[in-house]
C-alpha cells in the first residue's frame, strides 16, 4: 500500500495497462480457449495498446535533470505541470513547474509582500541610488527557444530545465543613466559618451547604455560596498526566469509584439524613460527592448550547457565572452524574443547595450 499511496496518477494508469495488457496477451495466445474468445482477447489487446501508446506520447513527464545543488528533489503532489518541494531547505517551500512560481508583492499579484519584499523597499528608500528591486520565487521554467519559434538560431537550442532552490531579487528595470552618473561621479569612472547619445529632461532615467560587462560588474561591486547587500548581474537563467514570467511563447506578449509594447525597431529614438510600456507578470519592464541586457556568466554556445540551478556559467572574471540578452531600441523584434542570446567581449562598449541587477536573498 505504501508503494501505491507513493505513486502518480499517471503511474497508477501505465500500471494498470501493463497489468491488463499481460492478462489480454495471456487470453489471446492460450488454445485451451475457443477462437471467438482469442479473437475478442486480440481486438481488447489491440485497443488497450493503442491507448497505452497515446498516453505515452501525450505525457512527456518530467525530464530528468542535475540541479546542481545538494539534496533530493522529490515530486510533493500532482497537477497540470506538477509540483516539486526541494528538501534540505529552511523553508520547506515549493515551486511550480513551467516557471509558474510566481512573484512576491502585493503591487503584482495581489498577495501581501512578504518580509523580503518590505527589506527590498526600505533599502530602495534609504538609497537614492539603488534600482527598485522584484522578488522572484523559486520555481522551474525550460530555458532556451520553444519547439515553433522558427526565429531562433543554434544558440538559443536545444533547452535546458533549469531549477530555483531559493528566491532571488532582480531589478525592476534596467540601471539609469542617473544611477550610474552617481557610480560615476563616486569611484572617477568615467560615463561613455555615447551612454548620453540621448537629450531631455528625463535623461537621467533612461537607461544607461554603452556600457562594458567590466562596467556593470564595477556598478554592482560599488553599489554591494556601499549598502552592504550582495548586489550582482543576474545570470543569465535567472534573467530568462524572471523575463518569461511564466511564458513559453517567444514573447511575454505572446508570439508576436509591436512597437506598441515595446521600444524596438527605433519606433522612438534611441530609448525612452524606463517604465514606459507594460510589464510583465512579475512586474518588471523593458525586457523587450530600450536597451539589450549584459548578465552575469560566461557565453556559452547552447543553453544546455548553462548550470541547471540557475547559476551563471563558468567564472566571470575568466569569461572569453559574456553573454547580452534583449535587444535595444532600433533592433527588429527578432532580436528581443526571450530566447536570443548573443556573445560580447567583457571590455566592449556597444551603443544600446545596459544591465539590470540582482541580488541574493538571505
Amino acid at each position: 500500500m505504501a508503494i501505491l499511496w507513493g505513486m502518480t496518477l499517471t503511474e497508477l494508469v501505465s500500471a494498470a495497462f501493463f497489468l491488463l495488457t499481460g492478462v489480454l496477451l495471456f487470453y489471446a495466445t492460450a488454445w485451451r480457449y475457443r477462437a471467438s474468445a482469442r479473437i475478442a482477447a486480440v481486438a481488447a489487446l489491440a485497443s488497450v495498446g493503442a491507448a497505452d501508446a497515446f498516453m505515452l506520447m501525450s505525457y512527456g513527464g518530467e525530464p530528468a535533470v542535475t540541479f546542481d545543488r545538494p539534496g533530493p528533489i522529490k515530486r510533493k503532489s500532482t497537477g497540470e505541470r506538477g509540483t516539486f518541494a526541494f528538501e534540505n531547505e529552511a523553508s520547506h517551500g515549493s515551486a511550480a513547474s513551467g516557471g509558474g512560481a510566481g512573484v512576491s508583492g502585493s503591487r503584482h499579484d495581489g498577495r501581501a509582500a512578504d518580509s523580503a519584499e518590505l527589506a527590498l523597499q526600505r533599502a530602495v528608500d534609504d538609497c537614492p541610488v539603488c534600482p527598485e528591486m522584484v522578488v522572484i520565487r523559486p520555481g522551474v521554467f525550460t530555458m532556451g527557444a520553444p519547439p515553433n519559434d522558427g526565429e531562433a538560431d543554434a544558440s538559443e537550442r536545444p533547452t535546458r530545465l533549469i531549477g530555483f532552490a531559493r528566491p532571488f531579487a532582480i531589478g525592476r528595470s534596467e540601471v539609469t543613466l542617473g544611477q550610474y552618473a552617481a557610480f560615476a561621479a563616486a569611484t572617477g569612472r568615467a560615463v561613455p559618451d555615447c551612454a548620453q547619445a540621448t537629450s531631455g529632461e528625463d535623461n537621467p532615467l533612461r537607461p544607461v547604455s554603452c556600457v562594458s560587462a567590466e562596467d556593470a560588474d564595477a556598478f554592482a561591486a560599488w553599489l554591494a560596498k556601499r549598502t552592504g547587500k550582495p548586489f550582482r548581474l543576474p545570470s543569465e537563467s535567472e534573467w530568462e526566469y524572471a523575463a518569461r514570467a511564466g511564458a513559453t511563447t517567444a514573447f511575454a506578449t505572446g508570439d508576436q509584439l509591436d512597437a506598441s509594447e515595446a521600444n524596438i525597431a527605433g519606433s522612438l529614438g534611441p530609448t525612452v524613460r524606463v517604465g514606459s510600456y507594460r510589464p510583465n507578470a512579475y512586474g518588471l519592464v523593458d525586457i523587450h527592448g530600450n536597451a539589450a541586457e549584459i548578465v552575469g556568466g560566461c557565453w556559452t554556445p547552447s543553453p544546455a550547457l548553462v548550470p541547471g540551478d540557475g547559476k551563471a556559467a563558468g567564472p566571470t572574471g575568466a569569461c572569453g565572452a559574456r553573454v547580452i540578452r534583449d535587444g535595444h531600441a532600433g533592433e527588429a523584434a527578432t532580436l528581443v524574443r526571450l530566447s536570443a542570446r548573443r556573445p560580447i567581449a567583457a571590455d566592449r562598449r556597444v551603443p544600446g547595450v545596459g544591465f539590470r541587477l540582482a541580488r541574493d536573498l538571505k
